[in-house]
């Protein structure tokens, strides 16, 4: 079977500054918290739990499961989510 790419390289260049704040966040949480296994994913999940929401998230694999249960027993520090926000910001106004 072929796989057809989603998104192309112009529909995620904008998205570049947000990628890469999550990429550093997930770097030093996983220093942090003593943690290695924290990554991008995971990032974003702590991201959307530190706004009070609740993520939704598809478990039907393996990888998706692991990647919810791995946000408990520990958090994003209000600096990494001001980083997660200030990239956030600078895609929103770059797409205008």
């Amino acid at each position: 079977e072929i796989s057809v790419p989603r998104f192309t390289l112009g529909q995620l260049m904008p998205l570049r500054p947000l990628h890469d704040a999550l990429g550093d966040v997930a770097r030093l949480a996983s220093k942090r918290c003593e943690k290695p296994e924290i990554n991008t994913t995971k990032v974003a999940l702590q991201w959307v739990i530190s706004k009070g929401a609740s993520p939704l998230c598809d478990v039907t694999s393996q990888s998706n499961a692991s990647a919810a249960g791995g946000c408990s027993g520990w958090a994003l520090t209000e600096e990494e989510v001001q980083r997660l926000d200030a990239a956030a910001d600078k895609v929103a106004k770059s797409r205008w």
